[in-house]
């Protein structure tokens, strides 16, 4: 079973998603407005095609919303991810 306990690590400003050896993320700006960016995912190549990216975008997202804070997308995968999930929409700074 796939581990989905995502770390936000705040010192590298990214969520974080270890599955055993490889770890993918989601890099993140965070301003003092209650913004957060999210400027880049990534995916190592031997876990891609597993939802990781997906599960990955979903826990960085709930906790985003838990701390209170304005998601503004600039990923190209975080855009899309919105997109196909309406139910964040509600924490988006801008349409997505």
């Amino acid at each position: 079973m796939m581990n989905t306990d995502i770390i936000d690590n705040k010192e590298k400003h990214q969520y974080e998603l270890h599955v055993g050896k490889y770890m993918a993320r989601i890099r993140y700006n965070k301003n003092d407005s209650g913004e957060i960016q999210l400027t880049h995912t990534e995916v190592p190549a031997a876990l891609q095609g597993q939802g990781i990216a997906g599960a990955l975008a979903k826990g960085a997202l709930t906790i985003i919303r838990q701390e209170g804070l304005a998601v503004i997308p600039i990923c190209p995968f975080i855009i899309k991810y919105m997109e196909k999930n309406p139910e964040w929409k509600d924490i988006a700074k801008k349409d997505v």
